[in-house]
């Protein structure tokens, strides 16, 4: 692990703090989760954080239930302007920060427990239709 849960969680409430203040969408706020997320990493962990954006799946782990960020076009699944997400990458790890607000998003017909997103790169599939 990266950052122990408890930094996690810490740095997941400032940033959900600052986006509620500001009056924005804690469920369609990763480009600031990311931002924000990464700056804290790099002030006060030392780590040198990246923000990455485009398609993004996430599997939920029941019922084979998977996540997407994008759009489907003729080509497949894919980021546009409209469909995409944000996530960090550091030290070969993957962190979203945005992760416990999955199940608020409104454009989804599943519910689901708030859960940290923090997963070495090694670990993560290439391809849609690898996912376990």
């Amino acid at each position: 692990m990266l950052i122990k849960l408890k930094d996690y969680e810490r740095i997941f409430q400032i940033v959900s703090a600052v986006i509620e203040s500001e009056g924005g969408d804690t469920s369609h706020s990763c480009i600031h989760y990311s931002i924000f997320g990464a700056n804290i990493l790099s002030d006060h962990f030392g780590l040198r954080p990246k923000v990455r954006c485009g398609f993004a799946a996430y599997h939920l782990g029941e019922d084979q239930q998977v996540l997407c960020f994008g759009e489907k076009t003729p080509l497949g699944m894919t980021c546009t302007s409209d469909g995409f997400h944000c996530w960090i990458e550091a030290d070969g790890w993957l962190i979203d920060f945005m992760a416990p607000r999955f199940g608020e998003l409104k454009a989804t017909a599943f519910t689901m427990q708030p859960k940290m997103f923090q997963r070495r790169g090694s670990q993560m599939s290439g391809q849609l239709n690898e996912m376990k």
